[in-house]
Order: C-alpha cells, then sequence, then structure tokens
C-alpha cells in the first residue's frame, strides 16, 4: 500500500510539472505571436505614414521644373552663345529661385549636357562648365520631357534626388533642361528615435539602401547585382566611391500581414527583428522598417512565467485545500460573509448614485417642458429666472476655463503698437446700451496715444472694468479715460458705486468674492477682476484700484507708449461716407485652387465686392505669375490647403512669399475640418474657413482680416 502511494504521487507531481510545462510553452508562444501580430499592424501604419511622407517631400518640388521650363529667359538662354555678364544674371537668377524654394541646386543644361548655369556657382564645386549628359536625369528629360534619379552628385560629392523637365524652343524641339537636386538626407533625423536598435531605411531598384537612420546600413545591399546592374551603376556613377557591401540577412518567419521575422548580422543590432518593407509610390524605392523584437520575447517570457506561477498557486492551493478540510467550512462561511457584504456595498452606492442623478434629470426634463407649457406671466418670469441661472452658469465656466487657459499658459499673446483710441470706441459701442438700459451714463474721452499690448486682451480688461462698474452703480456716470504718467499710459474707469472698503480692496480680485451691492438680478460671477488680475500679470501690465466708500471706485490698468511710426498711415480725410464700411473696394486679391470652376466663381465672388483678383488659378499659374511681377504683391491670399499633386497649401505660399518679399495676409479655404489645420492657422495669424464656404462668412472674414492686420490702407 506505501508502495502505491508512492507511485501515486509520483505520476500525480508528474502530471502537474508535464502541464505547467506544456503551459508555459502554449501560452508563451502564442503571447509571443500576438505580440508579434500587433506590433506588425502598428509598425506598417508607421511605415505607410513615412512612405507618404517621403513622398510629399518630393512633391513640394516635383512643380518647381516645369514652371522654370516655362521661363522666357531660361529658353532665350538655351538658343544662343551667352557672355560673360549674361551668365552671371542666369546663375544669380537660379540661386534667388533656390533660396525660395529651399532645394539644395537647380541648374540649367544644354542639350549637351553642358551646364551652363547653376545656383551653387558662388561654390567651390560649381556645376558651372560640367558635363553631365552620361547623368539619367538628363538622357531622360532630353528623350521624354522629363527625368528623376537619385545619385551622389559627382561635382558636389552629396547626394540628392534630381528632378529634370526639358525647356523647349517655340518650335517645339528641345533644347535644353532645367534640374533640381534635393536632399533627402534630412529625413533621416527626422524618423523616429524612440528606440536606438530600430531602423528605417530606403532602397532604391537595385536594392541598395541610400537612406537609413542607421548610418552604418548606408551603400549596402539587400541581394546581389547582377552584371548588368553593376555596368549600369559604373555608366551612371549613381554611387561613385561608395563600397556596396552586402547585407547579411535571412528570413525566418513570414506573418499574414506581409511582416517578416529575419536575422540580422549586426553586432551593434539585435541579432532577431520584425521587418516591413513597403513601395514608394511613384519612385521605384522599396522603404524599410526593421523593429527590434526583444520587447515581445520578453512579454512572452513573462506570460510564460505568470503561467507557471498561476500552476504552482493552483497546485499550493489543492495541496492547502487537502491539509485544511478542517477549516475550510469555516473559510467558505467567511468568504461567503464577505462577498454578501461587498454586494450590499455596491447595491447601495448604485441605490445613491440613482437617486442623486434622478432629480438632476427630472429638473433637466422639465426645463426643456417649459417653453411649451407655460402661458402666463409669471410662470415666464420663472422660465426666464432658470435660464438667467443656466446662464450664469455657462458664464461661471467659461471664467474656470478662461482661468485654467491662462494657469496653464495656453492663453496666446500678441503684442504690438495700436491707437488706443479704437479701442475705447469699441468699449464704449458695446456697453453704452446696457449702461442706458440701467439708467446710467456711460462717457469714453477720446485719446491719441499709441499702447504697445496685446489689443484683444487689454480690450478684455477695459471691458471688464466698465461691466463692473455698470453692475455696482446704481445711478449717476460712469467716466473711461486715459491720463499718461512718463513713458506709461493709465486707463482709469471711474464709476459713482457704493464704494469698496480698505479691508476688501485685496479680496476682490480673488476667485468668486463680490461685494453685496450690486444689482439684485446681476450679481456677477466673482470672476471678473481674478481674471484682469491674471489677463494684468499676463501681459506684464499694473493693474489698481482706487475707492471710497460712498464716494465710488477707480480701476485702471497702465499700459507702455508704443510708437506712432510703426502704424500704418491713416486713410484720407476726404474718403466719401459709405467708403469707410468697404474695406474690400479696391484691394489685390489671390484666389488659389486646384479646382478651376471654383477659382472661376470665386473670381466673379470678388469682383462683385469691389476687389481686383488678378489670379484665380492653380499654384503652377500662381507661380508664375509672382516669378514674372515680383513687385505685385497682392493684399489677401486665399489659399486652399491640397492643391493637387501633393502640393501643400501653405509650403507653396512659402514660395510665394520669398518671391515677393513680403508675405501678405492669408485665409486657407479648406474642406478639412481638423482641429490641427486650425490651431496652425490661428498661431500664424491666418483666418480659416471651411468648405462649403458661405459668402457673407468669407466676406466678414475678409473684412476683418485686413482692418485687423492693417491691410486697409490703400496699399
Amino acid at each position: 500500500m506505501p508502495a502505491r502511494l508512492h507511485r501515486r504521487s509520483l505520476w500525480i507531481t508528474a502530471l502537474l510539472v508535464g502541464g505547467m510545462l506544456s503551459s508555459m510553452l502554449a501560452v508563451g508562444w502564442l503571447t509571443w505571436q500576438h505580440a508579434l501580430r500587433s506590433e506588425s499592424m502598428l509598425f506598417q501604419r508607421q511605415l505607410a505614414a513615412r512612405a507618404q511622407a517621403l513622398v510629399q517631400r518630393v512633391d513640394r518640388y516635383r512643380t518647381l521644373p516645369e514652371v522654370l521650363a516655362l521661363d522666357m529667359e531660361l529658353r532665350q538662354a538655351l538658343q544662343r552663345p551667352l557672355g560673360p555678364q549674361e551668365v552671371q544674371a542666369l546663375n544669380r537668377k537660379l540661386e534667388r529661385v533656390n533660396g525660395a524654394s529651399q532645394s539644395s541646386t537647380l541648374t540649367l543644361i544644354d542639350r549637351r549636357g553642358m551646364a551652363i548655369a547653376a545656383s551653387n556657382w558662388q561654390q567651390p564645386r560649381s556645376n558651372v562648365g560640367q558635363d553631365y549628359g552620361y547623368r539619367p536625369y538628363v538622357q531622360q528629360a532630353l528623350a521624354a520631357g522629363s527625368g528623376r534619379f537619385y545619385g551622389i552628385g559627382t561635382t558636389t560629392g552629396q547626394p540628392g534626388y534630381f528632378l529634370s523637365q526639358a525647356i523647349d524652343d517655340d518650335a517645339g524641339a528641345v533644347i535644353g533642361l532645367i534640374a533640381i537636386k534635393i536632399e533627402l538626407h534630412a529625413l533621416e533625423h527626422e524618423w523616429p528615435d524612440a528606440s536606438a536598435s530600430d531602423v528605417m531605411a530606403v532602397s532604391d531598384g537595385l536594392g541598395i539602401i541610400f537612406l537609413s537612420s542607421h548610418a552604418a546600413w548606408r551603400y549596402r545591399l539587400l541581394r546581389p547585382l547582377t552584371p548588368q546592374a553593376q555596368a549600369e551603376l559604373a555608366a551612371t556613377r549613381q554611387y561613385q566611391g561608395q563600397i556596396l557591401a552586402p547585407l547579411v540577412w535571412r528570413e525566418r518567419q513570414r506573418l499574414a500581414d506581409g511582416g517578416r521575422l529575419v536575422t540580422v548580422e549586426d553586432a551593434q543590432l539585435p541579432r532577431q527583428m520584425l521587418l516591413h518593407s513597403m513601395a514608394v509610390p511613384g519612385t521605384g524605392w522599396q522603404m524599410h522598417l526593421l523593429h527590434d523584437t526583444r520587447a515581445s520575447a520578453a512579454t512572452s517570457r513573462w506570460a510564460a512565467a505568470a503561467t507557471a506561477g498561476l500552476w504552482l498557486a493552483g497546485i499550493l492551493l489543492v495541496l492547502f485545500a487537502r491539509q485544511r478540510q478542517r477549516t475550510s467550512r469555516v473559510l467558505e462561511a467567511a468568504r461567503q460573509q464577505a462577498e454578501r457584504a461587498n454586494r450590499y456595498k455596491t447595491r447601495f452606492v448604485n441605490a445613491a448614485v440613482h437617486d442623486l442623478l434622478q432629480p438632476l434629470n427630472a429638473a433637466r426634463m422639465f426645463t426643456s417642458l417649459l417653453p411649451n407649457h407655460v402661458q402666463d406671466e409669471a410662470g415666464r418670469r420663472v422660465a426666464e429666472s432658470i435660464e438667467s441661472a443656466l446662464a450664469s452658469q455657462d458664464a461661471i465656466l467659461t471664467s474656470l476655463l478662461d482661468i485654467a487657459r491662462m494657469e496653464s499658459g495656453q492663453l496666446e499673446v500678441h503684442v504690438r503698437d495700436f491707437a488706443l483710441d479704437a479701442l475705447l470706441q469699441v468699449v464704449h459701442n458695446n456697453f453704452c446700451l446696457l449702461a442706458d438700459s440701467e439708467g446710467l451714463q456711460l462717457r469714453t474721452h477720446a485719446c491719441a496715444l499709441v499702447v504697445r499690448s496685446d489689443e484683444a486682451l487689454l480690450r478684455r480688461i477695459v471691458q471688464n472694468f466698465v461691466s463692473n462698474a455698470i453692475r455696482y452703480t446704481r445711478t449717476g456716470r460712469i467716466v473711461v479715460g486715459c491720463r499718461r504718467v512718463g513713458r506709461q499710459v493709465r486707463i482709469e474707469v471711474h464709476d459713482q458705486g457704493p464704494g469698496i472698503p480698505v479691508s476688501l480692496q485685496r479680496e476682490i480680485f480673488e476667485e468668486f468674492r463680490r461685494l453685496d451691492e450690486g444689482h439684485a438680478d446681476d450679481r456677477g460671477t466673482g470672476l471678473g477682476l481674478a481674471i484682469v488680475e491674471r489677463l494684468g500679470k499676463l501681459l506684464g501690465h499694473p493693474i489698481g484700484l482706487r475707492s471710497t466708500p460712498g464716494r465710488g471706485s477707480v480701476f485702471w490698468v497702465q499700459v507702455p507708449l508704443g510708437d506712432a511710426r510703426a502704424l500704418p498711415p491713416a486713410a484720407p480725410s476726404g474718403v466719401p461716407t459709405g467708403q469707410e464700411d468697404a474695406p474690400l473696394q479696391g484691394r489685390v486679391v489671390w484666389y488659389i485652387d486646384d479646382d478651376h470652376q471654383t477659382c472661376a466663381a470665386t473670381r466673379a465672388l470678388l469682383e462683385r465686392w469691389g476687389c481686383a483678383v488678378p489670379c484665380a488659378a492653380g499654384p503652377q499659374e500662381a507661380l508664375a505669375l509672382a516669378l514674372a511681377h515680383p513687385q505685385a504683391v497682392p493684399h489677401l491670399v486665399l489659399l486652399d490647403v491640397h492643391l493637387g499633386g501633393g502640393l501643400y497649401g501653405p509650403d507653396f505660399y512659402a514660395q510665394l512669399a520669398a518671391q515677393w518679399g513680403q508675405a501678405p495676409s492669408v485665409i486657407l479655404v479648406t474642406a478639412e475640418h481638423d482641429a490641427a489645420l486650425r490651431r496652425q492657422a490661428a498661431e500664424r495669424g491666418w483666418g480659416f474657413l471651411a468648405k462649403p464656404v458661405r459668402p457673407p462668412a468669407l466676406r466678414a472674414l475678409m473684412s476683418q482680416t485686413l482692418l485687423r492686420l492693417g491691410e486697409g490702407d490703400g496699399r
């Protein structure tokens, strides 16, 4: 009998250990595969985004050779011998255009392949006078009209992506080409560097890596070169001077989504990595992303260890249960009692939450039904009171949000010089009717001074002062005026309210602090002066108060003087009445969009408003017009975000601004409702309208933009 029990114990132990090992292997393998699939899907999306970024970077410059191929001066230069001064002029022109496009190099090449002018003419290794007839991008442009080629520059020794466009004479015969060289190595610094062991790389059609976040992989071979490929490389000198060493790697497993588990022979990288490859559209290139799989392996090991722990815990629990059979009933009873107590607590919390939500939900339902059921005057007053309470609640939440934005540093400040009188007139117009309805007189004294501040935030400070004065003044008048104090201007708001005791004059600038002497139906939220104090600190403007109980108060803010010379010249005094409210009359506006029907309709609408519209077309026409007439700068540019061919509107605007030498006002008109795009437009001081555009909204925003940014000066 003891031997039988011993054998039985051995069998049980063997089964338990075998089950534990089998479970560890199964769970570890499943976790490993799941982690690989998850990482593979994640990095496949990341690879697609990086490939798209590469295509967009190339597309930004694609139209420039096409536009320059139409330039009459370049065409004429290819049809006759040039003198030294003419070559110098061409060099300077290409240098200027290249600086505006922010590419690497622009080169003008005749049909023999000789470079007759280049933007790098002043550099020691200039392209001027060099023979590039052997380069594929030259041969492609002369034969097919355009070309593209990635390689190391034989003159400069710097790698780049060449785009070329043929230049024809009046008869349509090819007489030369214009080539642009784009440096792509900056992309390597933009690629994610979350892990030093991850690698991002781009290879050409021959399997040669020419871009890589891992420097040791640059100019490595993914596969052996054929004799034909070797001859092609020698003829084009694509990677001259570089040793094209093979990269040793081996595929171990292929995943369902195209990812591959590979082994890489590189001492600086993990041996086992996850590889994703994707074709870069329109280039013949492949983009590769290799990711370190050690995190996934660690996850699978932890899962296996956790499984072993669960097995051991289960075994110990069984042994414990067998040894403690006599006490199991007591433990079970205690467990059941604890579960009952926990269930009771859960039911109590659920019931309490339900009881709290019921009256709140009912009140909201009743409030929504009031307009349909209230007929008498008393009921309407009750409904209005409820509405007033909800409005006060909204005001409190808005003020709290404003305070949170200021304390978190998210409230932007735009300081400039502006005339103070215009601000005071806006405040007067906003509050004169409210003051009249309260039986008060609001007087605002004119001021000819110029101050330096954020106009919107300073106006909000003064408006809070005036609103506070109206709230606490029962009879009499409120006066808004200015006085000069050295190099400062003090804007003061005088009221004839009850005054504020000295003991409370510091406390009223705290949140939710308010006096009891306000109007019974408008006591305020107690946040207005707290916002004023924070705005003053944000702008660096001192805020102050003088008050005498029973005689009134004076709230003031002190602002530095500005420079009147920085303001745009005032409009002529002889402007006929009715023209002052027409800021669009005679203004020059460009509309840039790749949709021709939209361009035609917008041109007609703008011209009906009195605007001059020399350009309502796509990006190529706009750039050609800017190159031909760089001095004709518009007052306002209406710009679409996506201009076709991967061209991004704000980037294209930078080319126009560089050509003009100025940066006119911009309104983005786009079908995208992206909050990030709105934020970027606001950061640049641009307007934003989402398509479909309502003409009144467009006209209002154009008028506001011209007036606010000082463009309505008759330029």
